[in-house]
């Protein structure tokens, strides 16, 4: 859900002191879902690893609104072999038509799922998604593909330097 302290003029930064993101590991407990963002603003996760690729049902779980979210170094994780889309490493909520903005994911290793990442918004207006960044990620071990997205709008997606590598087509 919403992080304690973050908003408007606060910004909340999860990192690793080390620099080392094998060295912070956020993972699930009681619930499939390692990160479960709900209506967040202001958040920065740096050389974390989220989530693993045996248990972990969904790395990150986008609900609601999010304002101005950024990961930046990280391992983001979701089960290998998965064939449902049901697990993703990053998963935007099916039933959130709220506003996306700012939110992007930098020099990111994105691996597992069925998707790596699963962007779905049920609405259809060019309102209910905002802006992501893709860039410098490595998009890997996903069963069907590292994107997919479903009523997108322009801009929604800036990929350079990607390396995408599906499990279906090794």
């Amino acid at each position: 859900g919403a992080f304690p302290g973050g908003n408007a003029t606060n910004t909340v930064t999860i990192t690793s002191a080390s620099g080392n993101r094998n060295d912070v590991i956020i993972k699930e407990y009681n619930i499939q879902d390692a990160v479960v963002l709900t209506n967040s603003a202001n958040l920065i996760f740096t050389h974390v690893t989220i989530g693993d690729t045996s248990t972990t049902q969904n790395g990150v779980v986008i609900a609601g609104t999010l304002d101005n979210a950024h990961f930046y170094d990280c391992n983001i994780y979701s089960v290998l072999g998965a064939t449902s889309n049901t697990y993703n490493a990053v998963k935007r909520d099916a039933g959130s038509t709220m506003l996306v903005k700012d939110l992007s994911f930098l020099k990111c290793n994105i691996r597992g799922g069925d998707y790596n990442f699963y962007m779905i918004n049920a609405g259809t207006s060019s309102t209910a998604y905002g802006t992501m960044t893709i860039d410098s990620c490595n998009l890997l071990d996903a069963y069907y593909s590292g994107y997919f997205g479903s009523y997108p709008v322009y801009n929604i997606l800036t990929a350079r330097h990607n390396y995408i590598h599906n499990a279906s087509n090794s």
